[in-house]
């Protein structure tokens, strides 16, 4: 490994674990801002309790379509998830869920859609080519590709690569530009 990727795991460690702690610490202020056990928030997400706790302990990674059922149960958009510090004052932050004909988009996929046009329009403006930014994230180009057609669920995990890879926070990567 080059001493470059060696300081990138590192960053992406030490981000990773500070943004799953972020995570951890807003979805329980927002629980207890609503006054709701972890039973009756995760079923109010469509979570499974235990899959709830362990979110909660940072013990889980968390894919987008986790995060988007996180949000639209705690009423807040995915970003005010991702952003630090979390103030219960958010909760009326609208979700991402928006309807079109023959019912309602899922929040997961309009998130998708958010992430792969930032990436995208962030990759170009910084002239990096798909191998380029898909090697400075440690990823398989192909990975990176679906990522921008919004064809794949990113984890935490990846998510944070990417972020890493174009100098931006997880949060603005999913922010509505």
């Amino acid at each position: 490994m080059s001493p470059l990727a060696a300081r990138m795991t590192r960053r992406l460690a030490v981000s990773e674990n500070e943004q799953r702690d972020c995570l951890q610490r807003n979805m329980r202020a927002l629980r207890d801002a609503l006054g709701l056990t972890v039973t009756a928030a995760a079923a109010q997400s469509g979570v499974h309790r235990r899959h709830w706790q362990k979110l909660e302990a940072s013990k889980m990674n968390v894919t987008l379509s986790t995060l988007s059922k996180l949000s639209l149960g705690l009423g807040v958009d995915v970003v005010a998830l991702m952003r630090e510090p979390m103030t219960p004052g958010r909760r009326g932050e609208p979700t991402i869920e928006i309807r079109v004909k023959g019912g309602i988009q899922t929040s997961e996929q309009r998130l998708r859609e958010r992430l792969a046009v930032q990436v995208r329009a962030l990759r170009i403006e910084q002239e990096l080519t798909l191998r380029m930014a898909a090697e400075r994230a440690g990823l398989f180009w192909r990975h990176w590709q679906k990522v921008e057609a919004g064809e794949v669920n990113v984890t935490l995990h990846t998510l944070m690569r990417v972020a890493l890879a174009l100098s931006k926070s997880p949060a603005e990567l999913l922010s509505a530009s």
